[in-house]
């Protein structure tokens, strides 16, 4: 087989699968990266499974049960159910263990064109020709929400990677995202004039804390999405998600291909996108650069599905011309394949999260500790104190100086002689302090290293020290590869959570809490 150098990269394809009858409509890879699933516009209405090394169909496959075309398959996450869905309305589920049909969900009253698990495999999305996306409890085989789009198909779907959203592209161009819990549209926006042939979400997310104008801090999960459509182009979304608002936001338009955009997909460590057009053509997208790194034009009519390995290192591509393309990324310098894992896959792709947010000016909320003077001023208008904005401003109170003033403080080097303002200015500082997690009093181990502030989220890197995960992500994605504590290289960009110590931290912040709330201000 060919094999070409992609910069430093080298790909290769392992295998040209030609066991189907007739348009391979989807692909997909196993959990564990060892099998390949592959749905077929055949006339044996079959889901095909084959070993990811080498393109060998298993002997228990292909999985018979579908009267018409087999348009999509998925693997639920802990890969022990495929599911499929056929014109013939109908969404199989199938044991990955014995290749035995074990279940049918509700049929839907038309094609069921798009599918996917929810990340914890609880529940299962099928969109239909029929403008209805149904939403069913796996468990129970049942129907638990049903959303509907007015006259359009749904061709696509996909669940944030935390499971709170669910985007569906239909037919008439436009890109819902819904609540699947609620069963409620939040948002929708026009991808394509068209029809959006393919929404997926990033497998990484970003999550801080934003100030409100109360003066409180609000959670905010944000997310990339990416879509392809009739326009030949490929289009990436930010999507920002807090307190049940949900807003989605373009952010760049990706330009190469010279037909229609059929499916698209990220790169586990979300370095890459993949896409797959009706140019017959797939192209290999750096996301880093939204730059084409390479494009391949083996399959010979239109490509129609592509999907990466979980170790990021396999790329699968069906095409109209009935044959699965198996690819895989190979460092010149190593032996690594598809079939091997990939080196923490999961933190790269969590560096480049927060270095691609960063890129388009979407910061973390600031730690109260790191606020500027004009920060702390913004906070006192917020929570009703602006009439000591002044006062403030004139001694530079920043947030670190903020969070050392008491009452003396207060009343001898600020001047507020008042005490029901110094209790007032008292009681927001807690309440902040509270909701932020800054605290005095906590033992020195309790803060991050790099910010000095009480750890949320403490993991362990590579130097054996305890950081705030949002911290270390950032430092590694500025492309730092040494230790923020003893300048020594890192072994490696892996992170491990620390449970104990997140749990210490929760019970000293609480323990200092009961006591502020008890202590009286003099």
């Amino acid at each position: 087989h060919d094999t070409t150098v992609i910069d430093d990269v080298m790909l290769q394809c392992v295998a040209v699968v030609r066991a189907f009858k007739g348009d391979v409509n989807c692909c997909c890879f196993s959990p564990n990266g060892k099998l390949i699933a592959g749905a077929s516009g055949d006339i044996t209405c079959t889901v095909r499974l084959f070993d990811s090394r080498n393109g060998s169909e298993l002997a228990q496959s292909p999985l018979k049960g579908h009267q018409y075309y087999v348009n999509v398959c998925a693997f639920a996450p802990d890969g022990r159910i495929l599911a499929s869905g056929s014109t013939d309305g109908k969404v199989k589920l199938w044991s990955t263990e014995t290749c035995k049909e074990i279940g049918t969900l509700d049929v839907h009253a038309s094609g069921v064109r798009s599918a996917t698990f929810s990340p914890d495999g609880t529940y299962l999305a099928a969109g239909s020709s029929a403008g209805y996306t149904r939403v069913y409890e796996i468990q129970s085989r049942r129907i638990y929400r049903t959303l509907f789009i007015k006259e359009s198909s749904v061709v696509a779907c996909s669940y944030s990677p935390n499971g709170f959203l669910l985007a569906t592209g239909s037919m008439n161009g436009e890109v819902r995202l819904w609540d699947p819990y609620a069963g409620q549209s939040v948002t929708c926006v026009d991808a394509d004039d068209l029809c959006c042939s393919s929404c997926v979400f990033s497998p990484h997310q970003s999550t801080d804390m934003v100030l409100q104008e109360d003066g409180s801090y609000q959670q905010c999960y944000r997310f990339i999405l990416a879509t392809g459509g009739q326009d030949y182009t490929v289009k990436l979304w930010t999507v920002a998600s807090a307190d049940g608002e949900t807003s989605i936001t373009h952010w760049q338009t990706l330009s190469g291909h010279s037909g229609p955009v059929y499916s698209v997909a990220f790169s586990p460590d979300l370095t890459h996108i993949a896409s797959g057009a009706g140019d017959k053509t797939v192209i290999l997208w750096d996301i880093g650069t939204r730059q084409a790194v390479y494009s391949m034009g083996d399959h010979t009519r239109y490509v129609t599905t592509v999907a990466f390995s979980p170790n990021g290192k396999g790329l699968a591509t069906g095409s109209n011309d009935k044959t699965l393309r198996i690819w895989k990324l190979v460092d010149p310098n190593t032996t690594m394949g598809v079939e091997e894992s990939e080196k923490e896959p999961t933190t790269v792709g969590e560096c480049q999260m927060a270095k691609i947010l960063s890129e388009r000016g979407v910061k973390p909320g600031s730690p109260v500790g790191g606020w500027s003077v004009d920060e702390v001023a913004q906070w006192l208008r917020k929570v009703g104190l602006q009439e000591h904005e002044e006062i403030f401003r004139g001694n530079a109170i920043d947030g670190s100086e903020l969070l050392t003033l008491d009452a003396q403080m207060l009343n001898e080097d600020l001047g507020i002689t008042a005490l029901g303002h110094r209790n007032k200015i008292l009681r927001a500082i807690r309440e902040l302090c509270s909701t932020t997690r800054e605290c005095d009093g906590v033992p020195e181990e309790f803060l991050c290293p790099i910010t000095m502030e009480v750890m949320q989220d403490p993991v362990i890197a590579a130097d054996g020290y305890s950081y705030e995960r949002s911290s270390i992500l950032s430092w590694l994605a500025e492309g730092k590869q040494t230790s923020p504590m003893t300048n020594l290289p890192l072994s490696s960009s892996s992170l491990t959570s620390n449970r104990q110590l997140k749990m210490l931290i929760e019970k000293q912040v609480a323990s200092n809490q009961q006591k502020e709330s008890t202590s009286e201000e003099t």
